[in-house]
């Protein structure tokens, strides 16, 4: 498994921007045994902007490889004796 792909996060538990349920695609970033190290806030950018169309799809394409829902009791923090990334 990669260190990290594209997630569907929900923050809702957090009261996040609404009182209401909350989603965001965020990357989601693994611990060597495949547990949940963190997640990072939603952006999507590029140094060129003709990758963007290209990052967009790595999203579609890891949220159908992984449809499960991230929440904030799946993270269980950063656990490597090297940060690989």
């Amino acid at each position: 498994m990669s260190h990290w792909n594209y997630r569907i996060v929900d923050l809702s538990e957090y009261g996040y921007k609404t009182m209401e349920p909350w989603f965001e695609v965020q990357e989601v970033f693994y611990n060597d045994d495949g547990s949940i190290a963190g997640y990072s806030d939603v952006s999507v950018g590029d140094e060129h902007k003709d990758r963007i169309v290209e990052i967009l799809q790595r999203m579609i394409d890891d949220i159908k490889r992984n449809p499960n829902v991230v929440s904030r009791g799946d993270v269980k923090g950063f656990n490597h004796e090297h940060v690989p990334f």
